[in-house]
């Protein structure tokens, strides 16, 4: 689990695609340390380090990673966005983000605002139902607040200490970032009735099947 508050920027040193599985080869800044069998945020994707030397790790990615996930599309000396999961110490400064990438989004718009960038993410229909406006989302690992919704697409504003710590300051538009709804959407929408919020007011309490 983690709070989609970035911790530093990874490096990619190689990254090996196969059909049946793959490798990335990765360097984060020189005060980390990772730990054999840990688990890292990498955009927004929970992996497990494999090997581990100081501040670099080795990660196995499986087909269906590559495939959901933009992943698939770095290369080498790109960057990525760290963070290492959460403690029951942790501040919770973002929201709780599992790492469970739900789909792929990409970005169409970028408008300045001031000192921040406004950014439009285009997503699928089946994700485009969870965004809510002031409602959370992890963009490549980032948690951020969405500040308008559209059929197809929703808002964020990219403020300048995320501009400047995270890769989407580096992002233009046509690049593509992974998207995590806010899990918590994802069990409203399990627990209601497939009828409807309205539906369920209709009946007493212990009645709805």
């Amino acid at each position: 689990m983690f709070t989609g508050i970035i911790q530093g920027l990874g490096e990619i040193l190689d990254i090996q695609k196969g059909p049946d599985k793959g490798e990335i080869f990765l360097a984060a800044p020189k005060d980390w340390k990772f730990r054999k069998g840990g688990s890292v945020s990498v955009n927004g994707v929970c992996l497990t380090v494999r090997e581990c030397k100081n501040h670099r790790a080795v990660f196995d990615c499986m087909p269906e990673t590559f495939k959901i996930t933009n992943l698939g599309n770095l290369k080498k000396n790109d960057f990525v966005n760290l963070e290492l999961p959460l403690t029951l110490q942790t501040q919770i400064g973002g929201h709780l983000v599992q790492g469970h990438v739900d789909g792929i989004g990409m970005i169409s718009k970028i408008q300045k605002d001031g000192n921040s960038k406004i950014v439009t993410i285009q997503t699928s229909k089946e994700l485009a139902r969870y965004f809510i406006k002031k409602g959370s989302v992890s963009v490549d690992g980032v948690s951020l607040t969405i500040t308008r919704v559209f059929p197809r697409s929703f808002e964020v504003s990219l403020i300048p200490v995320t501009l400047k710590e995270t890769t989407l300051g580096r992002k233009k538009v046509g690049n593509t970032v992974n998207l995590e709804v806010d899990m918590m959407a994802k069990y409203v929408e399990k627990l209601i009735p497939s009828k409807g919020l309205y539906a369920a007011s209709q009946h007493p309490a212990g009645s709805v099947r």
